[in-house]
């Protein structure tokens, strides 16, 4: 099999161009039979490149250039999974790694995981590569014998041909001391981005995250740092490393576990089961909705109904954790929401008062929660007042344990206009300049081409070839990750310590590499627990009533309400004041009811609004 050993992406901030689907696309044409994405420091892109190589038939190879401590220097290691405990291996450096105050891991403590994973030196800054260029051999030798008793044969000296001088004759001196210590060499081209045009764009991302301007007529050292075809490759290195390399690709055989359930098992009274809890729970709560009167017999099968789809689909330890932190928040008067999204369409939720919100009375459709033909995970949204969401969610972290919780992350890209500004920024273009070009963009979400094609004011101005030069620049940048945040609400519970089996990029809290996609993808359950800054103002008001001695009575045929949402006094009411298109709903329906105002805002959605 040919395949490369180091492709770095976007994910590894600033030190590549590369996006996945453009990546397995650009190899499948170049016939190319394997990738290893092996980003720094982190595994952001596992899945997703996992996923889009199968697609087209490439073998995905799982790694990472991991930052290694020897005598207090850190440098690059490349890592590569050769089967399934290979990867959660690399997981475990991952976290290691950026759980650690240097961001780095000691030799040995990488040692441990020398069975089940290929390590050699990444790029021209291993500790190897340096030593040889300072002509310190003799050095260079001790610590490959080192690398070769902790790794045995899983230890690979690597070298490259960018088409430097300086690299040419360090690999001459590189084989010749893997002959003189019988370890074997592997090749590889540091893979940066798919096109060689594209090498100047590496430079500007580089730059951008260094805070330095380039000369306009800048051009790269190397422009080789692409993806090359087989026979490209076969005329850079030796046949007999050819081969080394084609055993290695052939040798990882890592996977990705998929569709497993992680959820912990809610901690039921007197070890009792969570399906014979979670049904005696509801079977209380709807005898209190209905207050000592009797239960109409549609609310019962209902009942029965759901709770038999939820316990089917292995989800009853799952409401109970939301009935647990819920319960919590109402206990420390923390403002719950009614309910909103599709969980609120369940009766089981109304019953363990999860939500506010009788699904039979407005006729709402359980599957669209929850439906054993799609198998999709259940997402109950429940917000709390934004002052006090994180009490809840330190509930969680304290019930479950820290190394069972963590966050999700989420990631910034450039759009059309923040990438203009910073190519505008490298080159030291007057920024009252680029921002004039970055105004005339009015589909923010396309391409440059696209926005050309649709806007002539646009295309006018790229006619001018040095304007045209930015752009072009810019759309080698465009769409790539630019840093990492929080999801706002999503938590992951595991029954297992996270750092086993999930990257992990911090902790206290800790935060998974993994977006929640991927995440849902490998049968983990997001809590959305949501901080809603309109639940503590309206908490404010309630809390002014009750001072002045009144109780709080809610009519929701209340006619003077519906005369404020029609005459459009819809400052702060949650979901009304959106935009001027709500607006414009508002004044054509001119609802009268809960029933009409909840038609308004369903309706007010990017499908159904047409």
């Amino acid at each position: 099999m040919f395949g490369h050993l180091q492709v770095l992406s976007a994910f590894s901030f600033q030190n590549s161009t590369i996006l996945l689907q453009d990546l397995i696309e650009e190899a499948s044409q170049k016939h190319i039979d394997a990738l290893a994405l092996t980003d720094k420091n982190n595994m952001f892109g596992a899945l997703e490149f996992s996923e889009a190589c199968l697609k087209k038939g490439i073998k995905p190879i799982f790694g990472m250039e991991a930052s290694i401590k020897i005598h207090d220097e850190i440098y690059p290691f490349l890592l590569l999974a050769k089967n399934d405990q290979g990867y959660f291996d690399l997981i475990k450096v991952n976290s290691e790694i950026n759980l650690s105050e240097e961001k780095c891991m000691t030799l040995e403590e990488l040692s441990v995981y020398h069975n089940h994973l290929y390590m050699m030196s990444a790029s021209s800054e291993g500790i190897i590569e340096r030593l040889v260029a300072k002509e310190m051999e003799d050095e260079a030798v001790k610590y490959i014998k080192l690398f070769k008793s902790l790794f045995h044969d899983n230890y690979y000296i690597m070298i490259q041909n960018h088409h430097l001088k300086l690299q040419q004759t360090l690999n001459t001196r590189l084989i010749s001391l893997a002959k003189y210590v019988q370890v074997k060499v592997v090749w590889s081209n540091e893979v940066c981005y798919l096109k060689k045009s594209e090498a100047l764009a590496l430079d500007l991302m580089q730059a951008s995250a260094s805070g330095i301007t380039l000369d306009y007529k800048h051009e790269p050292i190397t422009s080789e740092k692409y993806l090359k075809n087989e026979e490209e490759i076969n005329q850079l290195f030796p046949s007999d490393i050819l081969e080394e390399t084609k055993h290695v690709v052939a040798n990882c055989k890592a996977t990705i576990p998929l569709n497993q359930k992680h959820l912990p098992a809610f901690d039921v009274p007197h070890q009792g089961k969570a399906s014979d809890y979670l049904k005696s729970l509801c079977r209380m709560g709807l005898k209190k909705r209905f207050q000592g009167k009797e239960i109409p017999k549609k609310y019962i099968q209902r009942l029965q109904y759901e709770l038999d789809v939820i316990h089917h689909m292995g989800f009853d330890d799952y409401f109970l954790i939301v009935w647990d932190y819920v319960k919590f928040a109402k206990i420390n008067k923390i403002q719950v929401g009614p309910g909103r999204g599709s969980g609120a369409s369940s009766l089981v939720s109304y019953c363990l008062n999860i939500t506010e919100v009788d699904p039979l009375r407005f006729n709402l459709s359980f599957e669209r929660f929850l439906n054993p033909l799609r198998k999709n995970m259940p997402d109950i949204d429940v917000d709390f007042e934004d002052d006090r969401r994180d009490e809840v969610a330190n509930y969680v972290v304290s019930k479950y344990g820290e190394s069972k919780v963590c966050n999700i992350v989420t990631f910034t890209s450039l759009k059309l206009r923040s990438a203009l500004r910073a190519v505008g920024q490298i080159f030291g273009i007057n920024e009252d300049r680029i921002n004039s070009l970055s105004k005339l963009i009015y589909y923010s979400d396309s391409s440059f081409e696209e926005e050309k094609k649709k806007n002539f004011r646009f295309k006018k101005i790229c006619e001018d070839p040095y304007f045209n030069h930015i752009v072009e620049l810019a759309s080698y940048i465009v769409n790539t990750p630019i840093n990492t945040s929080v999801h706002p609400a999503g938590v992951i519970l595991s029954k297992n310590v996270l750092a086993h089996e999930l990257p992990l990029m911090s902790s206290s809290p800790s935060i998974s590499c993994y977006e929640f996609e991927t995440l849902e993808k490998m049968g983990y359950l997001k809590m959305d627990i949501l901080a809603l800054s309109n639940l503590t103002f309206i908490k404010n008001i309630e809390n002014e009533i009750k001072k002045d001695g009144k109780e709080l009575k809610i009519n929701y045929r209340d006619s003077n309400t519906f005369d404020i949402i029609n005459d459009l006094l819809l400052t702060d009411i949650f979901q009304l004041d959106t935009s001027k298109g709500m607006n414009d709903a508002i004044r054509k329906i001119k609802p009268r009811s809960i029933e009409e105002l909840s038609d308004v805002m369903a309706l007010y959605r990017p499908g159904p609004m047409d």
